[in-house]
This record gives structure tokens, sequence and C-alpha cells, in this order.
């Protein structure tokens, strides 16, 4: 298969997702993707793995699981375990520097998205129920023991009503965000572009771009600021980031 076609594959199973955030986020600047440039692997009841990583890639899908899509495109470092259950699921890493985690999907018709240049250390994704997605955008940063969890993974209910109260959601982080060492991010959460999360703090909501987010439950710390990877950035370094958060926060 070419790049094209795993591309347009990939493009069209998006584009149909009943997942908001992936239909109107996958695909558009700050998210976006470089197909694996690799032959699929054997594919059985509809399931097809496109693994560029020569090694460090796990693709395990529980027996009678059929019609997922895998697509770990060029990462030079990569430790990955990728563990689906279910039917119709998605699941991509864009390429950049390092992957190190394991996605586990348990459910239908979700998806789970990896932008460009995006980085991570050492992750934890969890998707479990239908038609959800994770999705992080380009140039994400993401230290050590993250978490992220778009559903509670067991039922939760209100004992007088018997109503559910544990409804997954899903969770949308935006182009340029660092998630700090022991940072957890829960279903429902959306962290705009550019923002920064301190360590060990707990997302479970929105926050708009350019914040640092501290605490349990993480809140707005400081407005207005961002962040680059090098230590010491020079000014250019600083003007570069800002003209790219303009694209997104206008």
């Amino acid at each position: 298969m070419s790049d094209e076609d795993l591309a347009a594959m990939l493009r069209a199973r998006f584009d149909r997702s009943a997942s908001r955030v992936a239909a109107s986020r996958i695909g558009r600047p700050g998210f976006t993707c470089t197909p694996a440039q690799a032959a699929a692997g054997p594919a059985r009841d509809g399931n097809r793995s496109f693994v560029e990583p020569a090694e460090g890639v796990e693709v395990k899908l529980f027996p009678g699981s059929s019609d997922n899509l895998v697509s770990i495109g060029h990462v030079e470092i990569a430790r990955a375990v990728v563990d689906i259950r279910g039917d119709g699921n998605t699941v991509v890493v864009g390429g950049g520097r390092k992957f190190q985690g394991r996605i586990g999907i348990v459910g239908d018709r979700n998806v789970f998205f990896f932008g460009r240049d995006a980085t991570c250390n050492r992750g934890n994704f969890v998707i479990t129920g239908n038609d959800l997605a994770i999705v992080f955008g380009d140039d994400c940063m993401l230290s050590f023991d993250i978490s992220v969890r778009a559903g509670d993974s067991h039922g939760v209910f209100d004992v007088a009503t018997l109503g559910a109260l544990s409804e997954p959601a899903d969770i949308l982080v935006e182009p340029h965000v660092w998630l700090g060492e022991g940072a957890t991010v829960l279903k429902g959460s959306h962290i705009g572009a550019g923002s920064i999360v301190g360590a060990s703090a707990v997302v479970n909501a929105a926050h708009p771009g350019m914040s640092v987010l501290a605490g349990t439950p993480a809140k707005v710390i400081r407005s207005g600021v961002s962040w680059t990877r090098q230590l010491a950035p020079p000014q250019a370094e600083r003007q570069r980031v800002r003209t790219l958060l303009e694209q997104f926060l206008g």
C-alpha cells in the first residue's frame, strides 16, 4: 500500500468518526501526521497495522477484534504497546523523536491520535467505550508517568436513582502543550495550545491556551505563558513559538 493510500484511508476514517474532536481537528493545521512508511503486517479479520520502527512496537489485538487500523510513523526511540479489544478503532502516532507508552482501547470506532513531532517519555493512554477520541496536536511534549483516560474503566452510578455517573468523553490536547511529570488528563478535558501542565496536576475540564495549570483539580495559575524545548532559548526561538501559537490562538 502506498503512502497516499494509507493517508486516504486514515482521512476517510477521521471524517466519518462519530467523535466531534476527531472529525473536526485531525488533518487540520496543528493536527497532522506522517503515515507509516511500512508494509502492512499480517492481516486478519480486516485488521491492518503499519509500523515503521523496526523494533520496540507491539500491536496486540484481542481475538475476535476486527477492522482496526494502526499507523505508527517514524519514531527514533519507540517503546510502545498498542492493545485493542474491539472493532473499527484507529490508532495513529504521527512520527517524532520519541514515543514510549501503552495505548489501550476497549470498545468500538474509537480514535487515538498523536500528532507530528509530539514526544512522550512514558505514558498510559486508555479509551473505554465507543465513538471516543484522544487527540494530541503537533509538537506536544509529555514527561514521565503521564496518564490520559477518556473513561473510568468501571461503572459509577447514583445508588438512589441508579443513573450512570461515569459517561466517557473525548480528550483534546491542542498543539505545543507540555505535560509535566505525573500529570493526569481525564475524560472531557480540553487543553488549549501552548499550555503547561504542572507535575502531578489532574486536568478534568477545559482550559484556555497559553496557560499554566497546576493542582488537583488543575486550575489556571498564570496566563499568557508558553514554553520551548530549549533550556535557554534565544529570542529567535521564543519568537518562533509565539508565531506558531498565533496560528491557533489568534
